[in-house]
């Protein structure tokens, strides 16, 4: 017989020290799929530590996507959303979600150019915006207009923004009689590769249709350019530069339309693909043998709507202090260094030279970037605010917590796994490894996992923390390459990591060990989001650079293995909030209230 868990019951349970391993980017596919069709990097690979740990007694499915997430149904899940619930505990509705139902009814109806019944419309800093620009542009001399400029990530990925958000601010500005312009950063991760290829004649179609532009619609862009460039999160100052050059001094490639533009740089292979070296050739043959052939994956170095270098179209100009600026991305990670280089002032700025750049005092977003764009840049919505955290309850009951990874995971976790919480919790640590500085990690699959390890066994071995987070970016990383070979050799990096962690007191290492004492240590595996598990379309045998929508598995093991014993097994399945309340009752705590997730823990009465 079940019952639910009581702490005082299971007292065993209060284990000294619980690491949370997220294994970012590692879903579970259907067992009806093909490995090799589906190019299944995680079932490739030879991870034999992996295998043993999927033969655990105590496992469990755990949805990532969709409304168990606050997302939209059948939206994929991400790795702030993932963190966010993690820690959070209960289901928080996304800014995709909040924002599409503020549009609603949808941007494209069938009177869309009538159709502004939707709050979004009525957005009182939205306004404020708008007045403020027209307000400018009654009081400005010369023949120049002041102009709106938008930005942000064309995709419907949905991921750090989307496509329909662009539209919705263009008809809004537009219907208010404010002169607009569109920076576009093509996606190539959330989406398809190459979707601008299709999705760029088709955004066009709406913006006809709801009466945007004529039916030569090059007016609407001023310039597009890759995310690699506009959104960078790991200081490559020297792309965003030239994602700055191109939207505030109208620099980089020039031509008259956009659609023709990117036709022509896909024909000719300016576009930039990134070649998969000697070393992962040598995986692929090690892991697949005759099976698949390196041949069968040439696809997935073809080129990416990532890797567009700056294009400037002939209306734009340049960004003057009369005009204003608007930020479409509801994500604030990828956007603050182009922000800062936008909008801050030159006291506030030194990343580099801007010259004699003055940023515009009409700035917006759609939700707010952090502290310090708080007195330039005004935001349309007020972000969610999460409290009683899995980090904040630790807090409280006195345990001291590790928060674990490199560059790429450092936000998603502390900043998110905090509910958006900038500064740490007492008695949390937190400790930062170096990413690689390449172009893309498939250059690197193993990215800085080795180093990640190195510093959880010293803090393993140093009894200080109760609870260690620790991130392994790799699958996340490197699956969004679409890049078979690649993912491969990230999968079978991070299994090699994880036989150093488990060590041979679980029967995985003889030459590692995690020197415990008398610990008592248990592990829970787990990942935000699936994406490793889906390098290639199934539908046209192209790379698959996306997250999936795909459940993750949930594995709990612990040193000794007889710790367990009072824990029947796991719920067959959950959702990312349940990890908290399962994490807590681990160590004999009982979640908050606020937490309306449960414990996957099934128990022996």
């Amino acid at each position: 017989m079940l019952a639910m868990p009581r702490s005082r019951l299971y007292p065993r349970l209060s284990f000294d020290c619980l690491i949370l391993c997220i294994l970012d980017g590692w879903g579970e596919a259907s067992s009806a799929c093909d490995a090799v069709a589906t190019g299944n990097a995680i079932a490739l690979a030879e991870a034999p530590t992996w295998r043993k740990l999927c033969g655990s007694r105590l496992q469990s499915l755990v949805a990532t996507s969709g409304a168990t997430v606050g997302l939209p149904a059948g939206q994929m899940g991400n790795s702030e959303v993932g963190h966010l619930h993690i820690g959070a505990g209960r289901v928080v509705q996304q800014s995709l979600q909040r924002i599409n139902e503020s549009i609603s009814p949808p941007v494209y109806s069938s009177s869309p150019q009538n159709d502004f019944s939707g709050s979004f419309f009525t957005n009182p800093s939205l306004s404020n915006l708008a007045t403020s620009m027209l307000q400018r542009a009654g009081s400005s001399e010369g023949a120049r207009k002041s102009v709106m400029h938008i930005m942000g990530v064309f995709s419907d990925g949905g991921v750090h923004g989307h496509e329909d958000h662009l539209l919705a601010l263009l008809r809004f500005f537009s219907r208010a009689g404010v002169e607009t312009r569109l920076h576009a950063f093509l996606d190539g991760r959330d989406s398809s590769p190459c979707y601008s290829r299709a999705g760029l004649p088709r955004f066009l179609a709406r913006c006809r249709e709801v009466r945007l532009c004529p039916s030569d619609a090059t007016p609407i862009f001023a310039s597009i350019c890759g995310r690699y460039y506009a959104m960078d999160r790991d200081n490559n100052w020297d792309r965003t530069k030239l994602a700055w050059r191109a939207i505030a001094r109208a620099d980089g490639e020039k031509e008259d339309c956009p659609e023709e533009a990117l036709a022509k740089r896909y024909a000719a292979g300016k576009i930039e693909g990134r070649v998969v070296g000697k070393t992962i050739g040598k995986t692929i043959g090690k892991t697949i043998g005759k099976t698949i052939g390196e041949s069968s994956y040439k696809s997935a170095d073809t080129y990416s709507d990532e890797f567009v270098s700056p294009i400037v179209f002939p209306q734009h100009d340049g960004i003057f202090a009369s005009d204003g600026i608007m930020f479409a991305n509801f994500r604030s990670e990828r956007m603050r260094q182009l922000a800062s280089a936008l909008s801050l002032p030159n006291e506030d700025f030194s990343a580099f030279d801007r010259g004699s750049y003055s940023p515009p005092r009409t700035i917006g977003s759609l939700f707010p970037y952090g502290e310090a764009f708080s007195k330039v840049i005004q935001a349309a919505f007020v972000p969610s605010q999460v409290s009683h955290t899995f980090g904040e309850q630790l807090s409280s009951a006195g345990i001291k917590q590790l928060r674990l990874a490199e560059t790429e995971k450092y936000a998603h976790v502390t900043y998110f796994l905090n509910g958006g919480r900038e500064l740490p919790f007492v008695g949390e640590e937190r400790q930062l490894i170096p990413s690689p500085k390449v172009a893309t990690y498939d250059i690197t699959p193993a990215m800085s996992a080795n180093e990640v390890t190195d510093a959880l066994l010293s803090a393993l071995q140093g009894g200080e923390y109760g609870v260690i987070v620790v991130n392994y970016a790799n699958a996340d990383m490197v699956g969004h390459s679409g890049k078979l070979g690649a993912a491969i050799a990230a999968i079978e990096a991070v299994d090699g990591c994880l036989s150093r962690l488990l060590g041979r007191k679980n029967g995985f290492n003889d030459k590692i060990v995690v020197e415990q004492d008398e610990r008592k240590v248990a592990f829970m595996f787990f990942a935000d989001h699936g994406n490793a598990e889906t390098m290639r379309d199934i539908s046209n045998g192209a790379p698959h650079t996306r997250h999936t929508c795909n459940p993750v598995r949930l594995i709990i093991s612990s040193q000794p293995s007889s710790l367990l014993d009072p824990i029947v097994s796991l719920r067959a399945s959950g959702s990312l909030i349940d990890i908290a309340p399962t994490a807590l009752a681990l160590l004999g705590l009982q979640p908050a209230a606020a937490m309306t997730g449960s414990s996957l823990l099934q128990w022996r009465d």
